[in-house]
Order: structure tokens, then sequence, then C-alpha cells
């Protein structure tokens, strides 16, 4: 009987670890449009975490987080959606 090396244990884990087939069920299509699924699923995951936060820290930090993942968010859509794909984003 032949044992499994460390090759055979690597076919049955997806990437970096994970379960097989556990990235193409959260990204299935990759490519480009991969970082705007990301970003809105860091949305939604933050979105509950800074209600458990503490008064004095939700309106401050959680304001400032939430904008900031929405400005990311926006840029990221701008350079999807952009005609000239070579533009580097800077006005």
């Amino acid at each position: 009987m032949q044992q499994d090396g460390p090759a055979e244990e690597n076919k049955e884990r997806g990437a970096g670890g994970a379960a097989p087939g556990e990235a193409e069920k959260l990204y299935p299509r990759g490519g480009a449009d991969t970082i705007l699924l990301v970003i809105e699923a860091m949305l939604l995951q933050i979105i509950p975490l800074v209600a458990k936060f503490p008064r004095d820290h939700k309106f401050l930090l959680g304001d400032r987080l939430y904008a900031k993942l929405l400005d990311v968010q926006e840029c990221c859509l701008r350079a999807y959606y952009s005609k000239d794909k070579r533009a580097s984003g800077r006005s």
C-alpha cells in the first residue's frame, strides 16, 4: 500500500489550504470583477461588526471605516467601468 505524500494532500485542499472549490464558490468568475465582490463582502461583514462597537467608537471610527470602504468601492467601480483601461485613475 502506497502512502499519500504532500502532493496528494494538496490535491484535496483548495487555494491556501481552504476547502476544495471554496474560492470558486465565493468568486466564480475570477478576473477583474473579483475585487468588486471582495469589497462588497467586506462591507457586508463590517456593518454588523461596527454595530457592536461601543457608542464612542461606533460613530467616529465606524463612520470613517464605512466612508473609506465606500471610497475604495467607488474607485474600483470607476476603474472597472471606465472606457480607457490604461488610465491611472488620477486626475
